[in-house]
């Protein structure tokens, strides 16, 4: 799942590339339909669903879904990929996004990578205020793994 500033910047494919696999359904909010039509997430390849406050005509693999409560976005995100039957969601970004899901407590586990590479300037990524439940080495860069327990 991504956020329209992450589409138009970084112009993701959301896609299983470099090994073997299934793509994922690409999840894509664009409240007001600004990704460019030829960006990779709106090229039909695989089945995407693009949650939006405008109304669009479906397409190609390609599926829009109204957003009628616009405070509620999260909410009906997760009820209708639940109706779907889709277990998991991987929230790719950007930093909007990932902080809408971690403020209203709508996540279970978090992978955070800490890199050595520098990519410029960048936005920082929002903080997770616990202890990470696992620290692996990947070459060079570091994986946190967090679990959101409930109360």
């Amino acid at each position: 799942m991504v956020g329209t500033n992450t589409a138009m910047i970084d112009d993701p494919h959301l896609n299983v590339r470099e090994v073997d696999g299934t793509d994922p359904l690409r999840i894509i909010i664009d409240r007001e339909l600004k990704i460019p039509v030829e960006s990779h997430v709106l090229d039909g390849s695989i089945p995407t669903v693009v949650f939006t406050e405008i109304e669009a005509e479906d397409g190609h693999n390609l599926e829009f879904v109204l957003n009628e409560e616009p405070k509620e976005l999260l909410d009906e995100i997760l009820a209708y990929l639940y109706k779907r039957n889709v277990q998991s969601v991987i929230i790719e970004g950007g930093r909007k996004l990932l902080m809408s899901f971690l403020v209203q407590d709508k996540w279970d586990e978090a992978r955070v990578i800490i890199g050595t590479g520098n990519f410029g300037r960048g936005l920082q990524a929002p903080v997770i205020a616990r202890r990470p439940i696992g620290k692996d080495k990947i070459g060079d860069d570091v994986l946190l793994t967090y679990r959101n327990v409930r109360t």
